[in-house]
């Protein structure tokens, strides 16, 4: 099967554009601010630095890598072998500016 396509995930997921587990720290929080905490959460594990250079391998969407590069300062190589995580208005990528190898 294709992938599906940045338009389907864009109707029903936050503006991480992440598909996999939130945390959510209290019963009110929204989508989003669960996607937030989840990423705080895994940056803090791994206590990210700004000499840190994380390598992440199916980015999709680059939630996880643009958290890291904006709130924790580490140098973030991406990868993803699926053609739907394009840069469009609606993913995170058009919010900011990165080097593509």
């Amino acid at each position: 099967p294709s992938d599906i396509g940045t338009h389907f995930f864009g109707l029903w997921l936050d503006e991480t554009m992440m598909y996999s587990a939130a945390m959510f720290a209290e019963p009110d929080m929204s989508l989003h601010a669960a996607q937030v905490h989840r990423l705080d959460h895994i940056c803090r594990r791994l206590d990210l630095q700004p000499t840190d250079h994380v390598v992440e391998i199916g980015t999709g969407w680059g939630g996880f890598a643009l958290h890291a590069a904006q709130h924790y300062g580490c140098r973030v190589t991406t990868t993803t072998i699926s053609p739907a995580p394009s840069v469009s208005d609606r993913t995170p990528w058009r919010r900011w500016s990165m080097r593509s190898a």
